[in-house]
């Protein structure tokens, strides 16, 4: 019986020694982080401002009637004054065809009595036919119109003036009743102007006469 060969493998193959694991990188100190590097710096908005409306855009400006009672209404308030009285005599009655005078006298109030007596004084028939106060304070120094209107009757001169110096004044007024005037109680207006405004009315009537003959 042949003995068994046998074969020579040789040295051993040497295995091979697994990879030495990478080396970390050093650890370096942090260093400490900066509040700006953090934090921006804040921003700063500023609103614009809002494109006009349609409206405004098309919206007319004041009038000078507005600006001009504006105006009057600031003068106002920067010179105030004393309320005026405004006090109508005159005859109890006019016949047709008749002239009379009319007494308008501007007054403070306190004066009442006083320049009813005035007016008797002037025209002994004359009578209190109306009185008023002004709405405001009319300053010293100013002027106060005066304008007189009667139905079925005239006037020489409607408007007079007078200046306010606190004290009574009179003014009078030339009034003629036509002759086709019809009797009874006609009306008739006193205004009182002050700065181009109306201020005071005292309305009140002045009878006429039935016609005789």
């Amino acid at each position: 019986m042949a003995k068994p060969r046998t074969f020579d493998a040789g040295p051993p193959t040497p295995t091979p020694k697994p990879a030495a694991a990478a080396e970390a990188p050093p650890r370096l100190p942090a260093a400490p982080m900066q509040p700006s590097a953090v934090l921006a710096a804040p921003v700063m908005w500023r609103s614009l401002p809002a494109p006009p409306t349609a409206a405004g855009r098309d919206a007319p400006p004041p009038s000078r009637g507005l600006l001009r009672s504006v105006g009057r209404a600031l003068r106002f308030w920067r010179r105030s004054g004393a309320v005026v009285q405004a006090s109508v005599f005159g005859p109890p009655a006019v016949a047709p065809g008749q002239a009379v005078q009319v007494l308008v006298f501007v007054h403070s109030p306190k004066a009442s009595a006083a320049v009813a007596t005035l007016a008797r004084a002037f025209h002994h028939e004359a009578e209190l036919l109306g009185t008023g106060r002004t709405v405001r304070g009319v300053p010293k120094g100013a002027t106060i119109a005066l304008h007189l209107a009667v139905a079925n009757a005239g006037l020489s001169k409607s408007m007079v003036s007078v200046t306010w110096q606190g004290q009574p004044y009179s003014r009078a007024f030339d009034l003629f009743v036509p002759w086709e005037s019809p009797a009874g109680p006609s009306p008739a207006v006193l205004s009182v102007g002050h700065d181009g405004v109306r201020v005071g009315v005292v309305d009140f009537q002045l009878r006429i006469r039935p016609r005789t003959g």
